[in-house]
């Protein structure tokens, strides 16, 4: 019924999932978080692929904050909840371009000081830029092992030493994803185009086969 009194599936949508989510609250309906369910996927297993993935989630992101952002405004008292969500998406948004304009920055300075032979200017900048690194490792370690203890009572804290490697390399393809598609979807918008479009990522040989094997003994 929920679905139903909004339209239906938004095909339009690159992630209709996020969207259709969104108009069921600001209808009037609750989401709750299940913990209890637990379901399978595929995900990427090539950096490219995972490069596509998030490029097509933060396209649907944008999407539906620049879209559906001023059905929550229309009314803001009615639905207070919805907006911190706008609020944090929006400033994440403004930081992943932010990043990449300091990190452009920062490159061609450091270029500049060692042309020049600015060694301790150098050394400096690379210091700061080690303890800001250092403070986004903590506290993504401290998200992970907060996420950690709520999902399965800390369980998954046996791969922690991994953990400051994923935080580096799934903010830089988060933030790269948004730099690259905040503009392309800007357009798609104004033009009203549909962005409704994706294909399945590619799956190894491996995979694919063990995928028939499984399906084929459950038969």
């Amino acid at each position: 019924m929920a679905i139903l009194d909004v339209g239906g599936w938004q095909a339009e949508q690159p992630t209709e999932d996020i969207a259709i989510s969104w108009d069921m609250q600001v209808h009037g309906w609750q989401a709750y978080f299940a913990p209890h369910i637990r379901f399978f996927m595929d995900v990427p297993e090539t950096l490219p692929e995972l490069v596509k993935q998030r490029r097509r989630w933060t396209a649907g992101g944008i999407h539906v904050l620049l879209t559906k952002s001023m059905d929550v405004f229309r009314h803001p008292i009615k639905h207070l909840a919805m907006v911190p969500i706008i609020v944090d998406y929006s400033l994440s948004v403004i930081w992943s371009l932010f990043f990449w304009l300091s990190m452009i920055a920062f490159v061609g300075v450091q270029v500049l000081c060692l042309v020049q032979g600015d060694w301790s200017r150098l050394i400096t900048n690379f210091c700061f830029a080690a303890i800001f690194i250092s403070i986004e490792i903590v506290v993504g370690l401290i998200q992970l092992i907060m996420a950690s203890y709520f999902n399965d009572r800390g369980r998954s804290l046996k791969y922690i030493a991994f953990a400051p490697w994923y935080i580096l390399i799934y903010w830089m393809v988060n933030t790269f994803t948004v730099a690259v598609e905040i503009g392309p979807t800007i357009i798609q918008i104004l033009k009203g185009e549909d962005a409704g479009v994706w294909k399945s990522p590619k799956r190894s040989v491996e995979v694919v086969a063990k995928t028939k094997e499984e399906g084929n003994q459950d038969d």
